[in-house]
This record gives structure tokens, sequence and C-alpha cells, in this order.
């Protein structure tokens, strides 16, 4: 399936999306980082009570593993480095 990343819903977060406790990291001056950063973050997926083996972009659970793990604690470390991109994207089962 086709994913229009022209959307804004179809990212986790948008240099004019950040949530609440990722712009507790961010750059006070923003206006002023010379880079973009496109993270893209590991599966997620991995509980053996899902029986599932990919998980669409829009579960809620999902973005939530993505804003409250990935996010928070791996893109956060970019975040006065440049303005942050994380895009929503399917993800196979680790197993």
């Amino acid at each position: 399936m086709f994913q229009d990343y022209n959307l804004e819903e179809n990212w986790a977060v948008l240099p004019n999306k950040y949530t609440a406790d990722f712009t507790e990291f961010e750059s006070k001056e923003s206006n002023t980082l010379k880079a973009d950063v496109f993270y893209v973050y590991p599966t997620l997926n991995t509980e053996k009570e899902d029986l599932r083996w990919n998980v669409p972009i829009d579960d809620k659970k999902q973005q939530e593993k993505v804003l409250n793990r990935a996010v928070l604690y791996q893109a956060s470390a970019f975040a006065t480095s440049g303005k942050v991109y994380v895009p929503y994207y399917r993800q196979a089962h680790l197993r």
C-alpha cells in the first residue's frame, strides 16, 4: 500500500510537529541548524502475543511505541543537530 508522506499524519515527527516530551531535547536555536535529520527507527513489534506479521502505519499502539520509545530515547539524541523528521512506516514482526 502506498503511503502519502505529503500528509502530516504519516509522520511521527516533523520540525513543526514535536511532542511535548521531545521539545525538551530540541535546539533552542532551531532556525540556525544547518542540517536535517531523517531518523528511521528499528522494528518495535516484538511481543510474542502479537501474531501479525506486519503492522500498518496507522496502528495506534505501534504509533505510541514509536513516539514513546524510539523517538524519545533514540531520535532525541539528534534534536540539537538538526530538524528531525521521523516517518511512520509499516513494520514486520521481529520473529
